[in-house]
């Protein structure tokens, strides 16, 4: 489901298997290649996730450098506040405690130079989270948008977006991206 500027933006999609999803979009002065995702959830081998990790990286090897890749979906992990050795990864503002789900998202962040984008913002508790279990008491950090570390300055904000009813467990996110011909212009060493 696109809205009228995505429509007009829409270049081509690739459905790569149940779990990732890839969508290419004209960008005013980059193309936008967006992969969503839906990562085995604890009930799954760990044999299923490191093919899941592996098909997302021969999806991303496939983008054209200096296309901006975004990656956004259920990650069923958590990969916690503590940013020690993934400093170019994370920010200082995650949520809770690592899990081994969240280890390797955070190596497969580091190792293919994407950034977690919503740890780099400050929000309340409240809206840190992106799953509420159906008991209405638990809930964790386990969706996420992650972006090329080259455009990681051009992220204005990432949120939560509470209250939007989808028939889901899980919130909106809402990744805000300013995108300026200067930058493209110092990226592309052109003066």
């Amino acid at each position: 489901m696109l809205g009228k500027r995505a429509q007009r933006a829409y270049l081509e999609h690739n459905s790569v298997n149940s779990r990732i999803i890839l969508i290419s979009l004209r960008g005013k002065y980059k193309n936008f290649k967006d992969i969503q995702v839906y990562a085995p959830d604890s009930s799954y081998e760990d044999e299923d996730v490191e093919n899941f990790y592996s098909q997302l990286e021969e999806e991303i090897e496939t983008i054209k450098t200096g296309d901006v890749v975004i990656v956004i979906g259920d990650f069923n992990s958590k990969i916690g506040n503590d940013r020690r050795g993934y400093e170019y990864v994370m920010g200082e503002f995650g949520l809770g405690e690592r899990n081994e789900r969240g280890q390797r998202m955070l190596e497969f962040s580091q190792g293919k130079q994407l950034c977690i984008s919503k740890t780099y913002f400050y929000h309340r508790e409240q809206h840190k989270y992106t799953w509420t279990h159906p008991d209405g008491i638990h809930k964790n950090c386990i969706d996420y948008i992650l972006i090329n570390k080259r455009w990681k300055s051009s992220v204005m904000g990432t949120k939560v977006m509470r209250g939007t009813d989808f028939g889901t467990s899980h919130e909106l996110l809402l990744l805000n991206f300013r995108q300026t011909e200067e930058e493209i212009k110092n990226y592309s060493g052109i003066m």
